[in-house]
């Protein structure tokens, strides 16, 4: 992982930066694996023996482990430890290039999951992955750490200036996420216009006819093309858009909004759409209340493990990194491909209907 900011380290970790430590611990138990030749079959350290080497918790040790055993560098065996796999390091196939996971402005709290699929699916194509995080404008900081790297998956604050440099930099890039872009790019985005209309009209087809919005910040993208979307498919249906059944609400803002918000407008709605971000505190306030509207989910990927009353869920084929690996390294393949915006398509989750 890299940065192009500076912070103080302790135990190869950057305590300063906005990277979670668990994927500071991943790299970490990596470089331990490389420094002490460790071959396949070789047990590591007990967890809390990792947990000194790394200076991070057992929780962190554990999922960090738990990340390398998904991608196929260690195993681990209940009552016996951890151990390296056949597949790491000096016995695995040679990777054949590294690509590059450039976040623009932001923190790696909201892309955690992203960072994982990206990581596991670049893998299996024998190419590692570099986290590097950008502030603000392209510099020759980011310049250096990109130098080599066969491609670049990019996100976060994206403007025409970043697509412009990368450009300039002559390596094939893909950018995640539907960003308003002049500059020619390959981007990959979930289609939430599609996956909002459907939503809304599902709900209209179930019998709600006064339908609400609880959705994420006013400033996410995502969250802006879902209100559109839901507002321009209330008007085809004939329904009121009001501006007081709305909800826009950041992450830490959750508590302190979508709370009093359903309290004091769930009499109002026989429906309610809700942004996947929201909808855990969302749907737990709802459930605190004898009126239940009807519930209408968009989410990036499955969040319902069962079926619930009332509460349908949308999300998409597939996953947005999953796509962004495939096509970059189809740029990689064939550079004179014209760029495009490959969008998700939505669709619901489970073939049953959910109950009225």
């Amino acid at each position: 992982m890299k940065s192009t900011g500076r912070g103080k380290k302790s135990r190869g970790l950057d305590t300063s930066q906005p990277i979670p430590k668990y994927l500071q611990a991943r790299q970490g138990l990596l470089d331990f694996i490389a420094r002490k030749q460790l071959a396949s079959g070789a047990r590591l350290p007990t967890e809390q023996e990792l947990c000194a080497e790394l200076g991070v918790s057992q929780i962190t040790v554990r999922r960090a482990l738990s990340d390398l055993q998904s991608s196929g560098v260690v195993h681990r065996v209940h009552g016996r430890g951890t151990f390296v796999r056949a597949t790491s390091f000096a016995e695995r196939p040679p990777r054949l290039g590294r690509i590059a996971f450039l976040l623009v402005s932001g923190t790696t709290a909201h892309y955690e999951r992203l960072i994982e699929v990206v990581r596991a699916d670049a893998t299996q194509r024998r190419h590692d992955v570099d986290l590097i995080m950008a502030w603000k404008a392209p510099d020759q900081a980011v310049v250096k750490t990109l130098r080599g790297a066969a491609g670049v998956l990019v996100t976060g604050h994206m403007t025409d200036a970043w697509v412009d440099f990368l450009n300039a930099m002559g390596i094939p890039f893909v950018v995640l996420g539907a960003y308003d872009l002049t500059s020619k790019s390959w981007r990959i985005a979930h289609d939430w216009t599609a996956a909002t209309d459907l939503v809304v009209r599902r709900l209209h087809e179930m019998g709600a006819r006064r339908i609400g919005l609880i959705n994420g910040a006013k400033h996410f993208p995502p969250a802006l093309e879902i209100h559109d979307s839901y507002k321009r498919t209330l008007g085809a249906l004939g329904l009121d858009y009001r501006e007081d059944w709305l909800c826009w609400a950041a992450r830490e803002e959750y508590a302190v909004k979508i709370k009093p918000f359903v309290d004091e407008h769930i009499q109002d709605w026989d429906g309610v759409v809700i942004q996947h971000g929201c909808f855990p505190t969302a749907l737990a306030r709802l459930y605190g209340h004898k009126h239940r509207p009807l519930v209408g989910v968009l989410s990036q990927e499955p969040q319902l493990a069962v079926s619930a009353p009332r509460v349908l869920e949308v999300s998409f084929e597939s996953h947005v990194g999953t796509r962004a690996v495939e096509v970059l390294f189809r740029c990689m393949a064939d550079a004179s491909a014209a760029p495009q915006l490959v969008r998700l398509p939505p669709a619901f989750n489970g073939e049953s209907e959910p109950t009225q």
